[in-house]
């Protein structure tokens, strides 16, 4: 959670939930639901933005289990993705 928290605020350049007191950024966090980093990084990529969500799950059982985990997510989301051409059909002689 933590390193993804972390992740999170260098991308997007702020924190995922806040409010004017500790307690209020603790209800929060709890409560709201954690926004995509291009909602503040117009472009940025969906498959990343995932990773981190993950990461920063309220349900525990769903986030990474290790840091490893997150970094191998994360580098998985970052790799290009193969272009598969359409198959064409052959004609009949």
């Amino acid at each position: 959670y933590s390193l993804a928290m972390t992740a999170y605020e260098m991308v997007a350049g702020c924190v995922p939930v806040e409010g004017p007191t500790a307690s209020a950024t603790m209800v929060n966090q709890t409560s709201m639901k954690i926004p995509p980093v291009s909602q503040y990084v117009p472009g940025f990529p969906a498959a990343v933005s995932e990773v981190l969500l993950r990461g920063l799950s309220k349900n525990q059982k769903k986030r990474f289990a290790t840091c490893e985990e997150l970094s191998d997510a994360l580098l998985q989301a970052i790799q290009p993705q193969p272009v598969v051409p359409p198959r064409v059909a052959q004609r009949s002689q």
